[in-house]
């Protein structure tokens, strides 16, 4: 089995002009700083919230074969907690997964009213056939695990070169991120094992909620099987009260 995902949404249309350009930051500027400089302010161009609840539409699509569709809802708090239940079909329904901080992860079946937390050596394994892994699941800012590198440049895009750090156990030791200059986001992430680019992903349509931008499709390839899994945002809520009770054990059961 594969794996799940994250991301953003709510479509609010006819800000992107004038408010994206009042608070897009200036790349040329940044950069004099360095890389990671790039890097950390991405971060939190994509992530600058206290809270998030949102709902999206995920679509497994093997290279040969039918589609599969899943929803789900997820909800986030402090960059480092997230909720994430499955609510159709119905054979998926009631799954859920939390996870709090890079380290603590437990997912709950319905089928067998059991919660298992998940080992570090399982974190690469894929879950309800998608593209993402649970250690995917839980990597928010990239700054904190990587460091960053300038890569090839265009006109309209800057490419990072990243590097695990150190003191991090990163589950891929290189990938490369596409920065759109305009936007001031990442359109594209390329992930690489031993030198291979194995898996991809593409983001699309981008839109603003609130003079915060973001992507409402994003698609990831397994570049070996041309299996892909896209994830279509459906609705978002940012800055509302989240109570810490939701992402304990107890709420996991209870369906809180």
């Amino acid at each position: 089995m594969r794996t799940l995902l994250c991301g953003v949404v709510l479509f609010l249309f006819g800000t992107m002009g004038s408010v994206w350009a009042a608070n897009t930051p200036n790349v040329e500027e940044v950069r004099k700083q360095g890389a990671q400089a790039v890097l950390v302010l991405v971060d939190k161009r994509h992530n600058d919230f206290a809270t998030r609840q949102w709902r999206f539409k995920m679509v497994l699509k093997p290279k040969n074969g039918e589609a599969r569709s899943m929803l789900a809802s997820v909800r986030e708090k402090d960059r480092s907690l997230r909720l994430v239940r499955f609510e159709a079909p119905g054979d998926v329904k009631g799954m859920s997964v939390l996870i709090r901080g890079k380290s603590t992860m437990y997912v709950y079946s319905p089928q067998t009213d059991n919660v298992r937390r998940v080992a570090a050596h399982a974190r690469r394994q894929s879950f309800m056939g998608s593209d993402l892994n649970f250690d995917d699941m839980s990597t928010i800012d990239y700054s904190a695990e990587y460091s960053a590198g300038f890569g090839a440049e265009t006109k309209t895009h800057l490419w990072l070169d990243l590097t695990p750090k150190p003191e991090s156990n990163a589950q891929w030791k290189k990938m490369r991120v596409r920065l759109d200059k305009k936007l001031f986001l990442l359109d594209r992430i390329e992930y690489y094992e031993d030198g291979k680019l194995v898996r991809k992903q593409n983001r699309y349509a981008p839109k603003s909620d609130v003079a915060i931008p973001y992507y409402t499709k994003v698609v990831f390839t397994d570049v070996g099987s041309g299996h892909k899994t896209a994830i279509l945002m459906l609705e978002q809520k940012l800055n509302i009260d989240l109570p810490n009770k939701l992402f304990t054990k107890r709420s996991l059961i209870r369906g809180l």
